[in-house]
């Protein structure tokens, strides 16, 4: 009878690792796009998100072609999500530049 429990919390634990790994991504607007960004710091913004628009584009591409050599079947949901992301990463960096007047 403890078994299912059992495998519910497996199920949860690696759901949750997964989760976390993904969220250790440097992409912004993610916890590590977060940290990459402040490591960096302001002055190389164009470099964060050059970073981060590429990591998201791979690590969607490998995450569907990974999928669908694991499963059988690709799965897309985190190829959108992290495209979404690099779009964003995209459009805040074409985004003009403002100097401060000092």
């Amino acid at each position: 009878p403890d078994i299912p429990i059992r495998s519910l919390l497996a199920s949860f634990a690696g759901i949750s690792i997964f989760w976390a790994l993904i969220n250790l991504l440097p992409v912004y607007p993610l916890d590590g796009g977060q940290i990459l960004w402040h490591a960096l710091g302001p002055r190389r913004k164009s470099l964060t998100l050059r970073i981060s628009m590429f990591t998201a584009i791979g690590t969607g591409m490998a995450l569907f072609f990974w999928s669908a050599q694991a499963l059988g079947r690709p799965e897309i949901l985190f190829p959108i999500i992290l495209g979404f992301m690099a779009y964003q990463n995209y459009k805040r960096l074409m985004e003009p530049t403002q100097r401060r007047p000092w």
